[in-house]
This record gives structure tokens, C-alpha cells and sequence, in this order.
């Protein structure tokens, strides 16, 4: 979060975008019908990995004008890895992930569950999130960081989650990043789990629940907060040598501990006590809140359950983290691709995630139908004469 807005540019050559959005546009197409003809569903969809399955009924009263939420959910539905998996495969690469312990989350959160966006910024702009768009809209020049907040609501939407974009209000002695922890704690009171997450920041793949993230990365019903460390370079080093846990991505459980947390969190630059002395200094410069959580918050609040530390690798970091393409000590990105360092990577993560659903499904239907839509041709001879009948 910052208070500069970010150059819309494109990652991609155009055609490979509007391949994307014209192929879930004949999807959602199709979606549609599927939803106007078909009063209840129930499928079972084998997981290629686990050998288990995944059952998903779609409800009984289907509107005669399903809303976009409907026909995204639709279309995602058979796709979605089981949230209590033991195992997940990464389309791309193969790496094969588990999850360490017995599954603590079984059923979907839902709507107690939600997404943030936290900025100071409007957003109101010729093509930004709020602001006037081409018609139609042109998502090869919509800006970058709103393209990251519209990838956060798509995911939001395709797991039954909430999401919200919370504008905040300027400090009058603090960096605008500092408004992001007193907006946490006052919605966290709402859900049972508030993700905060930067909109440069990306879910990989928009099939996996978060509930299966949370075992991945033993969350327990007591964590109060998660989050991802920074890369191993030395300005990312608290005063006693400490890697920083980065704020672009925090995992909050709505517990009473965590509410403390923040409320400290939030305090820390007023120096309210002699514990925080000197976390004034972090008022305007940067890393800002993220510096006072290293320095003060962690080592105030340090009980088990406090702070689940999750590695660099799996929720921080991008494959283009440098400039000369290498990984940065490690931190891919593997679940959570943070583009910190290349704003206009965001387009490609998100359509790169939907395209390999998408085009996945496409895959499948039309191997299924492939009796109609395929024809072998056994000779080079025309075999039909002017008026098109068959020559024998």
C-alpha cells in the first residue's frame, strides 16, 4: 500500500489477453445456458492426486437470470481441489505439496471469511477500479495495481468468500501504510478470518480453498496471526538480526489475543509506554508498521499461538523477484506471488492462474465431444461434387 499510483503496463502482447478474456467470456456464455437448463446437479470430480473426490451440488432453485457470482461458481466448481486433500499438485512445475498434520479445516469458510484491500487511495481514475473504464473495457490498459485488487475479488467470488476494498484515511504524522492496521482490527470483528493481502500480491491458483492453505501451513483454530517472511537480504533484518514478517500478506483470526495485537500494533509509534520507546522513528520511513511489528510487536507478543511464521517461499516473493530473472533466495512465490519489485507481472499471474482452469476445462469438453467436432480424413481426393453430395 502507498500513496503513489502505479503506470498501467502490459506484461503480455495483447492478443495472448484477449485470448484470455474472450475465452471465459465463451465459457460464462455457456455457463448461462448450462444454468437455465439444468434445476440441480451433483457431480464427483477425482482429484488425479489423492485418488478421493469432491462432490458439489448446485441449488435447487436456479434463477432465471443467474447473477455473475452464479455462473463463475459454475464454471469453477469441478475444479476446485478438496480442502482436506493431503496432497496438491502444481500444474506447472509438478511439485508436488502436503499438508503436514491431520486437516484442522474441513468445510469451507464461506462468508465468514474475507478479503481486504486496504488503501488510502481512491481508486477513482480513467481506468481504475472506480473510475471511468473504455466500453468496452480494455483490460490490456487497465491499471496494474487495480487489475490485483479485481484479481483478489475473482477469487473472493469463486469460493464463496467476502471481499471488501477499505479506503482509509490519511494520518496526519504517519505513512499512509500505517492505516491498514487499525482498518484490520476493526473488521476482523465481523468474520472469523480476515485476509489483508497488498494488490500486488496474488493467489497462484485460483482452484485452491484457502481453507486448504490454512492446513498447509498450520494455521490451528489459535493462531491469532500469519504471515509470510521476507527474503534473507540484510534490509529486511530487525535491530537484533531477526527477518522481517512481511505486511502485504497477514492471515488474522478473530480471537481476543489477536485484537490486542493490533491494538498494540497500531499504539506503538505514540510510544504509550517504555517497552516502545524510539518506535516513533517508524512513523514515515519505510518498511514503517512492518519495522514496529519486527522491532516491538513480535517480541511483545511471542506465545506460540501469536504469530505462525510462514516460509518467504510459499507466500512472498516472485520467479522475477530480480532484475536478472534469478530467485531471490529462494522465494518464488509458490502459493502467494508477491510482485513487489514488478508491478506489471500482476495481469500475468492472475490470467496465467485462470487461463490453465479455463483452457483446462475447454481441454476436457472437447476430448468429450470428440466423436462430433473431430473428423479423419482417409483420402486427398475430393470427396463431394459441386452440389455437396457424397461421392461414393
Amino acid at each position: 500500500m502507498g500513496a503513489l499510483d502505479v503506470a498501467s503496463k502490459t506484461y503480455l502482447h495483447p492478443r495472448y489477453q484477449r485470448l484470455f478474456f474472450g475465452s471465459l467470456l465463451v465459457l460464462l456464455s455457456i455457463s448461462s445456458l448450462f444454468y437455465l437448463n439444468r434445476s440441480r446437479i451433483s457431480q464427483s470430480v477425482s482429484n488425479a492426486v489423492h485418488k478421493s473426490k469432491v462432490s458439489y451440488v448446485l441449488p435447487d432453485a436456479i434463477p432465471l437470470k443467474p447473477s455473475l457470482r452464479d455462473i463463475i461458481q459454475a464454471l469453477y466448481a469441478p475444479t476446485l481441489q478438496p480442502i482436506t486433500a493431503p496432497t496438491f499438485t502444481d500444474p506447472v512445475d509438478g511439485e508436488v505439496f502436503h499438508i503436514p498434520q491431520h486437516p484442522i479445516w474441513t468445510k469451507s469458510l464461506g462468508k465468514r471469511l474475507c478479503l481486504v484491500d486496504i488503501d488510502n487511495r481512491p481508486f477513482d481514475g480513467e481506468n481504475e477500479l472506480m473510475g471511468k473504464v473504455p466500453t468496452p473495457f480494455d483490460w490490456t490498459t487497465f491499471s496494474n495495481t487495480p487489475s490485483g485488487m479485481l484479481g483478489h475479488y475473482f477469487y473472493a467470488m469463486i469460493h464463496g468468500y467476502d471481499y471488501k476494498f477499505i479506503r482509509t484515511t490519511d494520518y496526519p504524522d504517519r505513512a499512509p501504510y500505517w492505516t491498514k492496521i487499525p482498518a484490520l482490527a476493526d473488521h476482523l470483528h465481523d468474520y472469523d478470518f480476515v485476509v489483508s493481502i497488498d494488490a500486488d500480491a496474488q493467489i497462484r491458483f485460483p482452484q485452491l480453498p484457502f481453507e486448504w492453505l490454512l492446513n498447509r501451513w498450520n494455521v490451528t483454530k489459535e493462531t491469532s496471526m500469519t504471515m509470510a517472511l521476507d527474503p534473507d537480504d540484510p534490509p529486511n533484518h530487525d535491530v537484533h538480526g531477526r527477518l522481517h514478517d512481511n505486511a502485504g500478506f497477514i492471515v488474522a483470526q478473530n480471537l481476543p489475543r489477536t485484537h490486542d495485537l493490533l491494538k498494540t500494533w497500531a499504539a506503538c509509534p505514540d510510544e504509550p509506554s517504555p517497552e516502545f520507546e524510539n518506535c516513533a522513528r517508524w512513523k514515515h520511513p519505510w518498511p514503517a508498521e512492518q519495522a514496529a511489528f519486527a522491532e516491538y510487536i513480535r517480541t511483545i507478543y511471542n506465545e506460540p499461538n501469536d504469530l505462525n511464521e510462514i516460509p518467504c517461499d510459499e507466500a512472498n516473493g516472485t520467479p522475477d523477484f530480480t532484475p536478472n530473472g534469478e530467485f531471490q533466495h529462494g522465494c518464488k512465490g509458490k502459493f502467494v506471488r508477491h510482485h513487489t519489485l514488478s508491478k506489471d507481472a500482476i495481469k500475468e499471474t492472475i490470467q496465467n492462474g485462470h487461463m490453465g482452469v479455463i483452457m483446462g476445462r475447454m481441454h476436457q469438453d472437447f476430448n468429450e465431444h470428440k466423436e462430433t467436432n473431430t473428423y479423419m480424413r482417409k483420402t486427398n481426393n475430393l470427396t463431394r461434387t459441386d452440389s455437396g453430395d457424397v461421392i461414393d
